[in-house]
């Protein structure tokens, strides 16, 4: 009798660049219960970082991969049934990392 075994897989990767460098970086995870890999690489250039990770938990493949030039910043998680992705700028007066703006010092209420 065969025994099906599942299979995760994920992908992840990202790209930065700006006036001051560029970044990118990426990884892999698959796991299909016998066999199971990982691979990630980052690379940059210029005044600008880059990072990626691949795992696998509980039997099932996770990736993540951030880059970040200047004021430019992306990132994205994944597994084999969602992802996440997030690009933005760094506002200097209000640091934040959303693509919500300040609340102007109301605190918990936007306009």
């Amino acid at each position: 009798m065969l025994s099906r075994s599942s299979v995760s897989v994920s992908k992840s990767t990202t790209v930065s660049a700006g006036l001051s460098g560029i970044s990118t970086a990426a990884a892999e995870a698959y796991n299909n219960g016998n066999n199971a890999k990982t691979k990630s690489h980052s690379l940059s250039f210029g005044q600008s970082t880059a990072t990626s990770f691949g795992t696998i938990e509980n039997g099932q493949a996770i990736t993540g991969a951030a880059s970040s030039t200047g004021l430019s910043q992306s990132f994205t998680i994944s597994d084999n049934r969602r992802q996440f992705s997030q690009v933005g700028a760094v506002n200097m007066q209000y640091p934040t990392w959303s693509n919500i703006g300040p609340n102007n010092g109301y605190i918990g209420e936007y306009r």
